[in-house]
């Protein structure tokens, strides 16, 4: 996943969160914390994947007992975001890993 202090392009962190996502939903906290990223430049990249169809956000179940009134937000993978991701790894597969990072473009 993230490694700190490594610079990561825009490619790089989606497919980072979709990748995460594909085994379990999680909250915004929990990738914030997982990514290492600011949560107002998260909040920007996961907008924009829930727009495009990639993610969807759901509210937990009502039937879960809460202290506070807050309903917590779970953000979970789509199909379409799982077909996005298989894309970008069989991009970065046939471009040798330049696309994720993996080698650098120029020496």
């Amino acid at each position: 996943m993230a490694v700190k202090g490594k610079r990561r392009n825009t490619i790089k962190i989606i497919y980072d969160v979709l990748k995460m996502l594909v085994y379990n939903k999680s909250t915004k906290s929990r990738i914030n914390y997982n990514m290492h990223i600011r949560y107002k430049r998260l909040k920007r990249y996961l907008y924009a994947l829930n727009k495009y169809g990639f993610i969807i956000i759901r509210n937990a179940n009502e039937d879960e007992l809460r202290v506070d009134k807050r309903s917590r937000k779970y953000i979970e993978i789509t199909d379409k975001g799982r077909e996005f991701l298989s894309d970008l790894e069989e991009l970065n597969k046939k471009y040798d890993g330049v696309l994720l990072g993996e080698k650098k473009w120029i020496k």
